[in-house]
């Protein structure tokens, strides 16, 4: 792990490699973990290539592995005097930060990428990946023999909680003995703990894993290494694990991220959050990998259409509670503030919500 020091240092060599001029428009990236991670980090990223591609006015600035801490609001600072005028803090745990430094840079417009919180000059841009998941669900129970579904999580927290109930839900709709185990690990990137969540749900029968952390990497790997099937998210990494991969979703932020920067230059930005999603495309799901079922593949084909369309509402009653109780009733749509606040499991779940 690299200091602050050198960070600061390697984005000052950063911002000088690029041709400057007087009309260049800078944007500044900072990530909590590594680029190359082959998940969250890694989708950013590939968004801040297409802006380099597609925006020859712009110069951007990239600080990695800056973790969500007061650190980030001193690399934030730096780059804001260092004549960035926006800045795309991409990690759930930069909001209070980068509202701190937006009050003390008025003239710097911030993106940060959490769970829809906006602030003053703090705009929002998120994945709605409950959907992706619910379409992962059919795969997964089509695909399981066992009927025993794993998901690793990183934080009990709501955004989490919505991608695990659809997951439930899209595996319970096609296959009703299908259950899934969760596992938290109260934190978004460690490889050991990973590993271990992983295999020790293999070693119970699990033999379709997913997961929702930073990288797709270290559990790509143990599905593969085990003989299961995995479910990724935020990138495609199926190169990783050529057999294990079933299905996955992956962001688009390239466009979204040109259309803010031009909207900055322009002077038409308003405090906003942007919900990715299939419909919108800022939301896809990879291929089908080999081990899914031929059979199932027109049920995924029809269920994505469906919700690019808006004809498909996730969150339609009935819905029940880990408890069997009623949580949603039929004919009705959960509120769109609950789905924002979810606090519970769906049937089908198996794991504990601390109370």
């Amino acid at each position: 792990m690299r200091t602050i020091r050198q960070i600061l240092a390697a984005t000052a060599v950063l911002a000088c490699s690029a041709t400057s001029h007087a009309d260049t428009f800078k944007v500044g990236y900072i990530f909590a973990g590594p680029r190359a991670d082959a998940g969250w980090y890694a989708a950013q990223d590939q968004g801040r290539l297409y802006v380099d591609k597609n925006s020859p006015d712009v110069q951007t600035i990239v600080a990695e592995n800056i973790p969500e801490t007061s650190d980030s609001e001193r690399v934030m600072e730096r780059m804001a005097r260092s004549d960035v005028k926006l800045i795309f803090a991409a990690s759930y745990g930069y909001f209070e930060k980068a509202e701190r430094v937006a009050k003390r840079f008025p003239g710097v417009v911030f993106m940060h990428s959490g769970d829809g919180q906006v602030g003053y000059h703090v705009g929002n841009y998120f994945g709605s990946t409950e959907e992706a998941m619910y379409v992962a669900g059919i795969a997964a129970g089509l695909k399981t023999t066992t009927n025993k579904l794993g998901y690793v999580d990183a934080h009990p927290i709501p955004l989490q909680l919505r991608g695990i109930n659809a997951f439930a839900l899209g595996a319970r709709s096609v296959n009703p003995k299908a259950v899934v185990q969760v596992i938290f690990l109260d934190t978004w990137k460690d490889p050991t703990k990973e590993a271990e969540a992983a295999n020790s749900l293999i070693d119970q029968g699990v033999d379709v894993l997913a997961q929702e952390v930073d990288s797709n990497l270290t559990m790509a790997q143990v599905a593969e290494k085990r003989g299961i099937s995995f479910i990724g998210q935020y990138y495609d990494a199926s190169s990783i694990a050529p057999h294990a991969w079933l299905i996955g979703n992956y962001y688009n932020w390239g466009p979204m991220m040109v259309d803010i920067i031009n909207q900055v230059k322009a002077g038409t930005w308003k405090e906003r959050a942007i919900l990715a999603t299939l419909a919108g495309g800022q939301l896809q799901m990879t291929p089908y990998g080999p081990g899914v079922p031929e059979s199932a593949k027109p049920i995924l084909d029809k269920t994505i259409a469906e919700f690019k369309s808006g004809t498909r509402k996730l969150w339609s009653g009935p819905i029940r509670g880990q408890d069997g109780s009623v949580v949603v009733p039929a004919g009705t749509v959960l509120p769109a503030d609950s789905v924002t606040e979810m606090n519970f499991f769906v049937e089908g779940v198996v794991g504990t919500l601390a109370k």
